[in-house]
């Protein structure tokens, strides 16, 4: 099974998208083994975050990246994932913009949805 980390917005993301990342995220697990990044806890050490979220990218199979919301973060990870040559692959809901770095760059698929039945399907064509 391919260990794959999932990486989205999350500090400046709602609560609602939060919980659609953590029903999505249970939804992969059946396909795939999941490597967590960290999680948003406010109070929590940003070098452990740090560390622990970079350690998921390094020792991942590939990278999906839902890019619905801006996130710095992520784009660390998805730059990461990127210089070690691990597939990235973007994920975004129909009706929201992404950054033109995801968008421009050919390494990096970008998976339109309106609902998360959708991706598993199109997931098969790049997995």
């Amino acid at each position: 099974m391919k260990k794959v980390y999932f990486a989205c917005a999350l500090a400046y993301s709602t609560q609602e998208y939060r919980d659609e990342v953590a029903n999505l995220k249970d939804l992969l697990r059946k396909h795939f083994e999941i490597g967590d990044f960290y999680g948003f806890i406010p109070t929590a050490d940003p070098k452990i975050i740090f560390e622990h979220d970079i350690n998921q990218v390094q020792n991942c199979d590939m990278v999906i990246a839902e890019c619905s919301y801006p996130s710095t973060g992520m784009g660390i990870e998805i730059g990461t994932a990127l210089a070690l040559n691990k597939p990235v692959i973007a994920i975004a809901k129909n009706d929201l913009e992404v950054s033109a770095m995801i968008t421009g760059n050919s390494k990096i698929p970008l998976i339109r949805y309106h609902d998360t039945q959708e991706i598993l399907e199109a997931l098969k064509v790049y997995i």
